[in-house]
């Protein structure tokens, strides 16, 4: 996976707490899918930090990144973790890497 960031500020009719919500659940599942695929080797975020991530410039106000303006790790961070801790400790993922 290549250049991901996850923007909901544009979801209509959602708390914050919902969007954020959303926000974790997608990192999750995309993270958990691609685990499963045997061509996978890894995943590139377009960013870390929602302090400079480039949607603000080029787009529109949102925080699509994993750690939030002031470096903090943000419920997204722990989705991914949680989606990689599924796997099972000496096993491989796409590409025969050993874990």
């Amino acid at each position: 996976l290549s250049e991901m960031d996850v923007r909901v500020s544009k979801l209509e009719d959602c708390s914050e707490e919902v969007k954020t919500m959303a926000q974790k659940q997608i990192y999750h599942d995309i993270i958990a899918a691609a685990l499963t695929e045997p061509a996978f080797e890894g995943v590139w975020l377009w960013g870390f930090s929602d302090r400079h991530t480039w949607v603000k410039n080029f787009y529109y106000n949102d925080a699509p990144l994993i750690f939030d303006e002031k470096y903090r790790k943000k419920p997204a961070y722990l989705s991914i973790r949680d989606a990689i801790s599924t796997l099972t400790p000496g096993g491989t993922i796409g590409g025969g890497v050993l874990l």
